[in-house]
Order: structure tokens, then C-alpha cells, then sequence
């Protein structure tokens, strides 16, 4: 800010102002929330430095960037929840390159799940039946975390195939943030819409996610079921 006071003509060192301007701000943004998540700091001392922070004379889109990562923030602050923080996550990890040069590549992605193709085998199928199905396989899709199937973050999808079907494909178009490492995708077919092991029939879990437009991801189970996410991330 003090250098564009200074050398309001100077185009070439007012650009290189405006650069270091995004990446200070940056950093306090990032310090703020590792010192709220290490519990150095109060939530409510970081919120008030959030509202202190100058960057207007950035250049137009980089003040955008930054107002949406100090919201992103904020909102983390004001209710810290997984979905707040990969949000966080998922944008200081992505910013200006000209302006930020990372140290290393982004833990938190954009994962759409777009469809799943489901093939049961008989024996599968038949569990669904006794199962209380009444002949209509259902696949459940879970946000977890990563240690246990059991730990449920939320359900993302639950739906139903085709009736008296053993094989059917279902449209899902949901959009997920998930921290590699730290939380996965458990796609199941089971009789209650349970997370609960017991009660799953066939049970994947994408973890190891490729980046990209168009992925699929196939599970082969013993005795022939197989299901086949097809998905993008980024």
C-alpha cells in the first residue's frame, strides 16, 4: 500500500506491489486459521482481524480472490465444521500463481460423483431381497472419514435402481469437498441406508481419487457384483 502512495506512474513497481500485496494477505489469512486451529488464537480475535485486512489496491480479480477466502474464513470461524474448512481449504490452496507460489500441490479437491452403473451378482441380489428391498436394489453414498467407515461425516446421496433389475445405473450429480488423506467416499448397497458394516451388502470406498474430467472408478466384488462411479475432480 505504502509503494503505490509513493509511485503512483510507476507501472512495473506498482505490479510488483500489487503481487506482494495478494501474498502478505495470504499468508495472514493462512496464519489466522492455523492459529484458530491450534488454538493459539479466539475465534472472535481472528474474525476482527479478518475485518482489518487491506488489499483494495490489488488488482480486480485478486481482490476478488481475496474477499472470497477471507469469507471462506469467516465463515469457518463462525461455524467450524468440515464442509467450512475444506471449503477454506480448497481456495488458499488454489491462489494467484503469479502472486503465490505454493510449496507443495492441494490436499482438498472438488469431486463430483455423476453417475454409478450397479451389476449383482445373483447371490447379491438375493441378499437385497431378504433384505426388505422388495426387489429394488438401493446405493447409499457417504462422506467419511478416512480411519472408519463407521465415522459418518454426512450422507451425500441415497437412491433406487431399477425394480426386479440386477443391473441398473443411477444419475447422482453431486458435488463433494474432501481432504485426501483425511476423508473418503463410501459407496454402498445395504438394506437400511445404515452405516453401520453389518449391514452392507457391497461396499467401495474411493479414496485414491484421480483428478480430472471424466474418471471412473470400478469396484469388482466376490461373485460378480461390480459398480462403476463415474466422476471429475478438482
Amino acid at each position: 500500500n505504502k509503494v503505490c502512495e509513493m509511485y503512483p506512474t510507476e507501472s512495473a513497481r506498482l505490479q510488483i506491489a500489487r503481487n506482494w500485496l495478494v501474498y502478505h494477505n495470504h499468508n495472514e489469512i493462512g496464519r489466522l486459521y492455523k492459529e484458530v486451529r491450534n488454538n493459539n488464537l479466539l475465534s472472535s480475535t481472528a474474525l476482527d482481524k479478518i475485518s482489518q485486512l487491506k488489499y483494495t489496491k490489488a488488482d480486480l480479480d485478486k481482490r476478488k480472490y481475496l474477499d472470497d477466502l477471507s469469507e471462506s474464513l469467516r465463515k469457518y470461524l463462525q461455524s467450524p465444521t468440515v464442509y467450512t474448512a475444506n471449503y477454506y481449504l480448497y481456495l488458499w490452496q488454489r491462489p494467484p500463481s503469479d502472486c503465490v507460489k505454493m510449496s507443495s500441490g492441494p490436499t482438498v479437491f472438488l469431486i463430483t460423483l455423476e453417475s454409478i452403473d450397479v451389476s449383482l451378482s445373483s447371490s447379491d441380489y438375493e441378499k437385497a431381497e431378504k433384505q426388505g428391498f422388495g426387489g429394488t436394489p438401493r446405493i447409499r453414498v457417504t462422506f467419511c472419514r478416512d480411519n472408519s467407515s463407521r465415522d459418518s461425516i454426512g450422507e451425500l446421496f441415497r437412491g433406487v435402481g431399477n425394480t426386479g433389475q440386477n443391473s441398473f445405473s443411477i444419475r447422482i450429480d453431486k458435488p463433494c469437498l474432501f481432504e485426501k488423506g483425511s476423508e473418503l467416499v463410501l459407496i454402498a448397497l445395504d438394506g437400511e441406508y445404515s452405516i453401520s458394516d453389518e449391514n452392507n451388502i457391497v461396499s467401495g470406498r474411493l479414496d485414491n481419487a484421480t483428478t480430472g474430467a471424466n474418471q471412473t472408478a470400478t469396484w469388482n466384488f466376490p461373485g460378480g457384483t461390480t459398480f462403476t462411479l463415474h466422476y471429475s475432480m478438482q
